[in-house]
Parts: structure tokens; C-alpha cells; sequence
């Protein structure tokens, strides 16, 4: 009998820091930080909300805008606004790009020790985190890591990074030398 062909290739390993190295990371890491993720991105969206419709009831008491006729409520007029939506999906956004310059790992992340950086196991830039951001479409990208043979999403070959899974001790001493950071200053 032919022997069977393998579709995988065994996990690829790639250094985080001098020495160590950390496997790619699987789609259940990445959809459990997503979700984990997903419930802070509620509360940021939310509070952004409350933030523009603030906005929106102190521009409509002082009479910068007149509502009277065409809307509604505040809701209706704040959700009809370009600045509003700008506001919203900004403070998201900036929410992604913030924590993956800025360590590499967002809060979901930490949780499922997860890090993403360049392949020389530098942090990313923000214009690869801007391609990232562009391209994960909402976490869809990750998608395509069950079929990929090096467990890339789609956002991974597009900015040119990689998502790592790293061990408990790795994970950790990313949290202390950024606990260093923060006494210094």
C-alpha cells in the first residue's frame, strides 16, 4: 500500500526572544482571544457611544443643530452622522492598534498567550498593524488557518507578521519587563 500524504507541515517555530522559541499560533487560541477581545470591543463601542451622543445633546441644547423635523431623538441623529461613526469604529480601531505596536498582544491575547510580531521577534509597526487591522475583516481572516500550512491568517501574509502561541514562562516575562516599563517612567 502508498503510504498517505500529510496536508500539514509540522507547526512552525519562531523566536521571541533570544533563545526561546514559540510555535504559531492554532485557530482555537485565536478564536478564544477574539472572543475574549470581542467583549472589550463592546465596551469600548460602547462607551464611544455614550461619548457621541453627549456630544450630539450638548450640540442640539445649545443650538448648533436643530433636530425639530427630521429627527427623531438625539439616538437617531447622532446615528445618522459621519463623526459619530468615526468616533465609534476609531476608538475600536485604535483599541487593535494601540496593543499590537505596544507589546504585541491585546488583552485577549495575554489571556491565550498569544503575541504577535515580526519574524526577527520584533514588534510590529503601525503600518503593519494598519494592513493587519484592514485585512482581518472583523476576524474573518483567521478563517484560512485550519487550510494554511504554516497556520497563517490572512492578515498574517498580508502585514507580513506572525501570530505566536507562547508558553506560560514566555508570556509571563513579556508582562513583567512591561511592568519594568511602566516603573521607569
Amino acid at each position: 500500500m502508498a503510504k498517505k500524504k500529510k496536508f500539514r507541515k509540522p507547526k512552525q517555530k519562531s523566536t521571541i526572544e533570544a533563545g526561546e522559541t514559540a510555535s504559531i499560533a492554532t485557530f482555537g487560541p485565536r478564536i478564544g482571544a477574539l472572543v475574549y477581545d470581542a467583549l472589550i470591543v463592546i465596551g469600548i463601542a460602547a462607551v464611544a457611544s455614550a461619548v457621541g451622543l453627549g456630544i450630539a445633546e450638548a450640540l442640539i441644547a445649545s443650538g448648533i443643530v436643530d433636530i425639530a423635523g427630521r429627527y427623531v431623538d438625539t439616538a437617531a441623529y447622532a446615528g445618522n452622522q459621519i463623526w459619530f461613526a468615526l468616533l465609534v469604529w476609531g476608538s475600536v480601531c485604535g483599541f487593535y492598534l494601540w496593543f499590537w505596536t505596544h507589546g504585541g498582544q491585546t488583552v485577549g491575547m495575554r489571556a491565550w498567550r498569544l503575541r504577535v510580531q515580526n519574524a526577527d521577534g520584533s514588534a510590529i509597526s503601525l503600518t503593519q498593524a494598519l494592513i493587519r487591522l484592514a485585512t482581518a475583516a472583523c476576524g474573518l481572516g483567521n478563517l484560512q488557518v485550519p487550510f494554511d500550512m504554516k497556520n497563517r491568517a490572512f492578515q498574517d501574509h498580508w502585514s507580513n507578521c506572525n501570530v505566536l502561541r507562547l508558553s506560560k514562562d514566555q508570556n509571563g516575562s513579556l508582562l513583567r519587563y512591561a511592568d519594568k516599563l511602566k516603573q521607569k517612567k
